[in-house]
């Protein structure tokens, strides 16, 4: 299995979140303190990585369930 390098803002965002629960981009940018559109960036990466998956998308925002680690 390879590993996955992760930064520290994606680990901050991992380790908030709970499997299974879903989370809008605006609750996860509140709780680490970062703005929407750089929030939006990470998350992107984090379902590109397939750690997360996104489950719904509205004009302003979308909505992430944590799936794996």
């Amino acid at each position: 299995m390879k590993a996955i390098d992760l930064s520290e803002r994606q680990k901050q965002i991992l380790a908030y979140m709970d499997a299974g629960v879903e989370y809008s981009t605006e609750q996860v940018a509140e709780k680490i303190g970062l703005k929407g559109p750089r929030t939006r960036q990470l998350l992107n990466e984090l379902v590109n990585m397939e750690l997360l998956a996104c489950i719904g998308t509205t004009k302003y925002n979308g909505s992430v369930v944590k799936t794996k680690i």
